[in-house]
């Protein structure tokens, strides 16, 4: 998708250099406050979507690495390697574009020296302390925005003494902590903490990250991904009856699947906080073959002479309950699935994803004869074996991610991108083999791990239970959705039990808490592995802002249409307006209609249009959002 925005103001570049809004992070990896620091900023800028390129550790630093052929091809350059490991010519390189193209220069704790010093305006700098409280000494425009003291905690930090031009916004009991230096045309920003003060997040991560969007006032175009929350409903359609399921301390004697009107329910609520939500789904069916405890049955007919171990589809299975306190009690998956599939074709923003094949031991003789299968969640387990603790082979693994992989896009219609290991345990081999099938997001309780190149990082995004984490008594929880996008999880028997006004209760409350993005994760997997681009251009009178977003790689493991997030959605971006035009607050924005946008985008990968910004309203604000529908057509 292209955008193109043409406005009409006075050159900023004699020269008609062109800007590109994009990120160069330069890592380096030799020391630990370099590593620490590397690795944390890569992953902060996964997770938020910010276009970057990253510099090879050993790569020299050229000038036309950074402007070519009279284009700036980094409005922003993030410097994690110590500057005393820079050659004299690559200091010169940098002092260049700070000062002489508006390039904005991010460094952190330990890294600068003598050479770098006055880019930030750090006149002294010493041994190293630790400070208890924070505190936002000075407001800087939109990057300390909804921001206070009590958002911020202690760390270790260099003694550092100012230069009086350098703007100190935080104050560290006497320190600076994060201060701005005017050098040149480039506004710098400097983060005086040590690299593990970053898993505390308490607000820090949201200067680092406007202090990118802000730059030197150039603007910039990102997803606004600001406070969100990603919905996850596990385990709809599971087998629930061999294991587990006595172990529910809130639903021993409620006992049902979700049916048709609750996903009605469902889907209504989600409709009213325009709320996105995946449903991480389990196709296959393991039966206890303990005919004393219950009757199975398979579309309607009853099945006899079972088999403990014997898989079925779970879509196609209803379960009576005949004996213990649960007797009468149904679990009808038949009604279930219809449910699910109903909900799908209501609402675009629901996604399926992949919660293992059978969410059951694979090990189906040590699971029949073991004694405490209906009491122990250990049998849950079905990529790992927590009952001895042994790694499953790579060949069955593969085997059940390919045959439930396969269900769901039979069923549903819609390819699966991530894949939530059941309880959520894996083998040693499972990241590989998730990557060699070419999944893009691999999500447990503790980590999410997202494939952004070659092989599977792990950014910043937290998952959290429902039932654990006593969400709305926890403000740190808002600061975490606030900064990072945040999965939580929850099932679907939840909804059975507590009732569909539980659900609304629920994000009732993260919105009073300023948290309003509710998304699936296939639409949050779409924009992070979409890649955005922004080019600043002059010719004739007339500045060029052009958006490209790259949406060809977004999808599952065959890159399907169904897992094309984007090729029916919008994508919403937001435009941080360059300082330059608050000198010009008669310009206008064109507005983008509906019947413009049909045609012209079938068949294309990159999409582009154009409409003229002087014929509508005022700017108000100092951000534009703009969604935009992108129709491209998919081929399978």
């Amino acid at each position: 998708m292209l955008i193109l925005l043409n406005i009409l103001i006075i050159p900023i570049f004699s020269n008609q250099v062109i800007m590109k809004y994009k990120v160069l992070l330069i890592p380096n990896y030799e020391s630990y406050d370099e590593t620490l620091t590397s690795d944390y900023v890569e992953n902060m800028l996964i997770s938020w979507g910010i276009n970057y390129d990253l510099q090879e550790p050993l790569e020299q630093l050229t000038l036309d690495k950074i402007i070519t052929n009279n284009t700036l091809n980094y409005i922003v350059i993030i410097v994690t390697k110590e500057f005393s490991k820079f050659s004299s010519s690559e200091i010169g390189v940098l002092e260049n574009v700070s000062k002489n193209f508006g390039v904005s220069l991010i460094s952190f704790y330990s890294c600068s020296d003598q050479r770098s010093n006055n880019f930030f305006g750090i006149k002294e700098k010493s041994g190293t302390k630790y400070v208890y409280n924070f505190k936002i000494q000075n407001n800087l425009d939109f990057v300390t925005d909804g921001l206070n003291d009590r958002n911020l905690k202690g760390a270790r930090v260099f003694d550092i003494v100012l230069n009086s031009n350098a703007l100190k916004i935080v104050d560290g009991e006497g320190t600076p902590v994060f201060f701005v230096n005017q050098y040149g045309k480039g506004i710098n920003y400097y983060f005086n903490f040590e690299p593990s003060g970053w898993l505390e997040i308490d607000g820090r991560q949201l200067l680092l990250k406007r202090s990118i969007i802000q730059n030197s006032k150039n603007g910039f175009f990102y997803f606004d991904l600001e406070g969100t929350i990603i919905l996850r409903m596990d385990d709809p359609l599971s087998n629930n009856v061999t294991t587990w399921s006595d172990t529910q301390s809130y639903q021993p004697f409620n006992y049902k699947r979700m049916d048709q009107k609750d996903w009605e329910e469902t889907v209504n609520v989600l409709k009213e906080f325009n709320a996105g939500m995946s449903i991480s789904a389990v196709p296959g069916y393991v039966d206890d073959g303990n005919p004393a405890r219950g009757r199975l049955y398979k579309n309607g007919v009853e099945v006899i002479n079972r088999q403990c171990g014997t898989e079925y589809d779970s879509k196609d299975m209803k379960y009576i309950f005949i004996s213990g306190l649960r007797a009468g009690k149904v679990l009808d998956h038949e009604e279930e699935f219809k449910g699910i599939k109903n909900s799908l074709e209501s609402y675009e923003k629901i996604d399926i994803q992949q919660h293992g094949y059978t969410h059951t031991e694979m090990n189906r003789s040590a699971l029949c004869a073991a004694s405490d299968k209906y009491t122990n969640s250990k049998w849950f387990a079905e990529f790992y074996h927590l009952y001895n603790g042994t790694n499953v082979s790579y060949s069955e693994q593969w085997d059940a991610i390919q045959k439930g992989y396969n269900k769901l896009i039979q069923w549903f219609d819609y390819e699966p991108s991530i894949f939530i290991p059941p309880q959520n345990a894996i083998s040693s081999n499972t990241t590989e083999l998730l990557e060699n099938f070419n999944f893009k997001v691999m999500s447990t309780f503790d980590f999410t791990f997202l494939r952004k190149k070659k092989s599977f990082t792990n950014p910043f995004i937290q998952t959290h239970s429902v039932k654990s984490m006593y969400w709305l008594a926890n403000p740190r929880l808002k600061w975490i959705a606030k900064t990072f996008p945040m999965v939580i999880y929850f099932h679907d028997l939840d909804i059975t039990y507590f009732g569909i006004e539980w659900l609304q209760e629920f994000l009732t409350g993260w919105k009073e808490m300023g948290i309003e993005i509710f998304l699936s994760f296939g639409e949050f997997l779409g924009y992070v592995l979409s890649k955005v681009e922004g080019e600043y251009s002059y010719n004739r009178g007339i500045y060029t802002l052009k958006i490209t977003v790259d949406i060809s790689n977004t999808g599952g493991p065959q890159n399907l249409k169904s897992s094309r997030y984007f090729n029916k959605r919008k994508i919403k971006i937001r435009f941080k307006i360059p300082e330059s035009w608050k000198r010009f607050p008669f310009y206008r924005f064109g507005q983008i209609s509906e019947t413009s946008l049909k045609s012209p985008f079938l068949n294309k990968d990159i999409i582009e249009f154009e409409f003229n910004p002087f014929e509508d309203e005022v700017v108000q604000s100092k951000s534009l959002i703009m969604e935009v529908p992108v129709l491209k057509k998919l081929n399978n």
